[in-house]
């Protein structure tokens, strides 16, 4: 089954994309990165095997994808409006699906919202993934800085004011996607991008709302998101697996390791040696294979 919902979930419309061959599987619910940055049809060429023993979700993010609504200067998106629409989708789905818990699996800015859930409200998931996790973002762009630079020396502190923030860190972005920060071996998105253009998932329209979802909630949550660190969260009720790509610059794998290794709580470190940024997708077998033994 490939399902498209649309719902009213804390009053936006909003899509979920269910991928499912028996509803009396296990719930997995996916959060993507970003901030905007959907990727369902990444999902749907590397993980939607996965259906077979689990009824995925992927959640299409306030304007954002198959989400997308122009943000105003009066309605402003903040972390913890996306964190509680993971409450209402939860309720939902538990509702539906008569299930007491979901597995959840969060990617970059995705993993930002999964660990705000963890602390919120754990009680409703049963255990997590973190890829490409995210712990503190300053730090972690430092790294990027001394990554690209090769001097751990650099440092910079975003001026929100400036006019042309938003294409540093654009900039800085397409720097470390050059150098293989973001997909090793490949100084390009190009391996990514082909899953978009032949997509059964998206439409021409839908596809450019992809786009302006994601400049808006860069635009919008990117200060923000600058300030997120969880450096000195060292309990958590929910088993967390994190699968870091051993090449990751886009987030540094390093900050997300040392956080690991001061962590008390059920926990496994799972490293991938041909990833950076996406190893879902980089070595999706490997992925795949990995989900099914952590969620049983």
């Amino acid at each position: 089954m490939f399902k498209k919902t649309y719902a009213d979930i804390n009053g936006k419309q909003q899509c979920l994309v269910t991928y499912s061959t028996d509803a009396a599987n296990p719930l997995i619910l996916y959060l993507h990165g970003g901030p905007g940055d959907v990727c369902l049809p990444l999902i749907d060429t590397y993980n939607s095997t996965l259906m077979t023993d689990y009824t995925l979700v992927v959640w299409e993010q306030r304007g954002a994808g198959l989400s997308y609504y122009p943000f105003t200067d009066d309605d402003t998106p903040a972390l913890q409006d996306y964190v509680d629409d993971v409450k209402v989708i939860i309720d939902t789905l538990l509702s539906e699906y008569g299930d007491q818990k979901v597995y959840m699996i969060g990617h970059s800015w995705g993993s930002v919202i999964a660990l705000t859930c963890l602390l919120q409200f754990p009680e409703y998931i049963q255990a997590y993934i973190g890829c490409g996790q995210v712990i503190n973002m300053q730090q972690t762009y430092d790294n990027q800085l001394a990554f690209l630079y090769n001097d751990s020396h650099v440092k910079k502190t975003l001026d929100f004011n400036s006019d042309s923030w938003m294409d540093h860190v654009l900039t800085t972005t397409r720097d470390i996607v050059k150098q293989g920060g973001s997909l090793y071996g490949r100084a390009n998105y190009l391996y990514l991008v082909k899953s978009f253009l032949f997509s059964r998932t998206y439409t021409i329209k839908e596809l450019l709302n992809r786009q302006k979802g994601a400049k808006q909630s860069i635009e919008k949550l990117w200060p923000e998101l600058m300030t997120v660190d969880f450096s000195n969260i060292t309990r958590l009720d929910v088993p967390v697996h994190l699968v870091e790509g051993v090449h990751d610059q886009h987030v540094s794998a390093a900050i997300a390791i040392e956080w690991f290794n001061q962590l008390k709580s059920s926990k496994s470190l799972h490293l991938f040696e041909k990833s950076a940024h996406f190893p879902q997708w980089e070595e999706p077998d490997k992925f795949n294979r990995l989900v099914r033994e952590l969620f049983q």
